[in-house]
This record gives C-alpha cells, sequence and structure tokens, in this order.
C-alpha cells in the first residue's frame, strides 16, 4: 500500500515538472490606444452648492429604496476627467482621494 502511495506521489512530482517545463506561447503586449477625449480640465468649477438640487432630488429617490446616509452627491462619469469629479450638477471638483472611500450605489 505505502509503494501505491509514493509510486502516485512521484507520478503526480513528475507530471508537475513536465507542465513547468513545457514552452509557453507568450504574447506580447501592446500600448494601449489612445483615447478620443486627450483633455483635461483646468481646475474646479462650482456652480452649485454641494449637494446641488440633482443631487438631492436623487438622493430623495434613492433614499425610498435604501439608506442614504453615506451619499454626499452623484457623480456624472461621463464628464469626469483625470483628476477631476464631475457631479450631476456639473460641478467639477478636484478628486485628491481618486474615489478611496466610495461605496456602490447602484449594481
Amino acid at each position: 500500500m505505502a509503494s501505491c502511495l509514493i509510486s502516485g506521489w512521484v507520478a503526480l512530482s513528475l507530471k508537475k515538472n513536465l507542465w513547468l517545463s513545457a514552452p509557453v506561447c507568450r504574447y506580447i503586449s501592446k500600448a494601449a490606444a489612445k483615447s478620443q477625449v486627450e483633455f483635461d480640465f483646468d481646475g474646479p468649477s462650482m456652480k452649485t452648492s454641494v449637494p446641488g438640487p440633482r443631487s438631492q432630488e436623487l438622493t430623495k429617490q434613492l433614499g425610498d429604496i435604501q439608506n442614504v446616509g453615506a451619499v454626499n452627491f452623484f457623480c456624472n462619469y461621463e464628464e469626469s476627467r483625470g483628476n477631476y469629479l464631475v457631479d450631476v450638477d456639473n460641478n467639477r471638483m478636484l478628486d485628491i482621494y481618486t474615489q478611496i472611500s466610495s461605496i456602490p450605489i447602484v449594481g
């Protein structure tokens, strides 16, 4: 019985070693294509108080289905560029924390 276990272990070890020594096909990575939008904002631009009226409206709507205690404002990711975050009220803010403490709102 012991010889069967040892021979099985040796066979498994050889199989792993052969797999590790097999030639590997490697692909050369290419640089990502440049995006169409090649600009960054020139600075923050605050048009309303934070949260603005649109964020307050969305917070009220979301409050009907989940807890909104941690929601400060809603982001507009399509308008955001570089280090600047744009909210739904078109306030442009410098995102110095890179959303490190953001929580997912909608799944």
